[in-house]
């Protein structure tokens, strides 16, 4: 069944996904109260031609409750296939390599203040002092 459907898995942790505002808006929200099973779970989208035309659409699916149904899943990709109860799109999706993260730069108030010690500061030169053998 759904013959004309393709899927492919696209890990966000490497690649962005940009969608459609339109389309972005009808995504389903994972809660916290979600549960596991559903916080886990990869989000499934269509992207096809609407009613066979030119017109791009898509949809997410939603499932109806915790667990997958298979026969919902098989409805959605029915839909998708026949390109029916899809929202409009004007912007084609596009992918691209997510940039790596860059650390985030420490601020200029979390250092000490020029000048002046920290007790870790005084009790280290005080330390190498007694092991050079100087006096302090």
């Amino acid at each position: 069944r759904a013959r004309g459907v393709r899927a492919v898995a696209v890990d966000t942790s490497v690649w962005k996904v940009k969608l459609d505002d339109k389309l972005a808006a009808t995504k389903p929200t994972k809660r916290k109260g979600d549960g596991a099973a559903r916080a886990e779970r990869a989000d499934l989208l269509c992207l096809a031609r609407i009613n066979g035309g030119s017109a791009r659409g898509g949809a997410f699916f939603l499932a109806p409750g915790e667990d997958l149904d298979a026969g919902a899943v098989e409805e959605f990709l029915g839909r998708c296939e026949g390109g029916r109860s899809l929202v409009e799109v004007t912007k084609v999706p596009s992918i691209s390599e997510r940039p790596p993260e860059v650390p985030k730069p420490v601020s200029p108030s979390a250092k000490p203040a020029a000048g002046k010690q920290t007790g870790a500061d005084s009790k280290a030169r005080g330390a190498r002092g007694k092991q050079q053998g100087g006096k302090r």
